[in-house]
């Protein structure tokens, strides 16, 4: 294997933690809005079913 000079390790090893970084947070977020939209949903569907009940 060949050596790379300390530059060259340093500026991959910046730019793999940028991506996992970017690619983490992309999926944290993407997480997070599902989970709220579910919830809402379901939060929404709740108050409709129980106001046909109460009429």
């Amino acid at each position: 294997m060949a050596r790379y000079a300390w530059y060259t390790r340093i500026s991959d090893s910046l730019h793999r933690l940028t991506v996992m970084t970017l690619v983490g947070g992309t999926l944290y977020m993407t997480g997070g809005l599902v989970y709220t939209l579910y919830m809402n949903g379901k939060r929404y569907e709740k108050q409709i079913t129980s106001a046909q009940n109460s009429k």
